[in-house]
């Protein structure tokens, strides 16, 4: 039997950057999403958000994002999924925005995605223009507007990138 792609234990995505599970310590990441966009505008709680981050769920790989080991994000990754893995979740730290993070990340996310899977799917709030834009850039292809799935008033946006790279027929 082979490795699943996201297992509960760290992922290398480059000599820099580690992912690392989700322990019972990471409850301070639902109050810094809650201070995020578009976490902000659909009015999302720290609480709520930290109950999604902790509570237990076989299905979805919670890891912390470290660049040269600080906390620099969070991904959360369901697998499995539709026709492959889905990113439910990623928020990049301020501080860590716009040096090329996200898309190393997301790199490392469509090879690991990529051994099990001709699909990686995320969705993005349509109040998120920067996020829609850079998963375009990715290669993701909107499928569909989703009216009201988190929050009345607010559209989530579905894509799809296919095929992944190197996966399976």
């Amino acid at each position: 039997m082979t490795e699943p792609p996201f297992p509960a234990a760290p992922l290398m995505i480059d000599a820099a950057i580690v992912l690392e599970p989700f322990g019972a310590n990471d409850r301070q990441w639902g109050a810094r999403l809650a201070d995020m966009e578009p976490w902000r505008t659909l009015g999302a709680t720290a609480d709520g958000l930290r109950r999604h981050l902790v509570r237990p769920d076989p299905a979805l790989a919670r890891y912390r994002i470290l660049h040269e080991a600080n906390e620099a994000g969070v991904i959360c990754i369901r697998h499995p999924w539709l026709a492959g893995p889905f990113v439910e979740l990623l928020a990049i730290l301020e501080p860590f925005r716009r040096q090329g993070l996200g898309r190393a990340v997301m790199g490392g996310i469509l090879a690991r995605a990529a051994t099990t899977s001709r699909n990686l799917w995320v969705t993005v709030s349509d109040g998120n223009p920067v996020a829609l834009t850079f998963y375009r850039q990715l290669g993701f292809v909107e499928l569909a507007r989703i009216p009201g799935l988190l929050q009345p008033g607010h559209d989530d946006i579905l894509l799809r990138r296919h095929p992944l790279p190197g996966a399976p027929d």
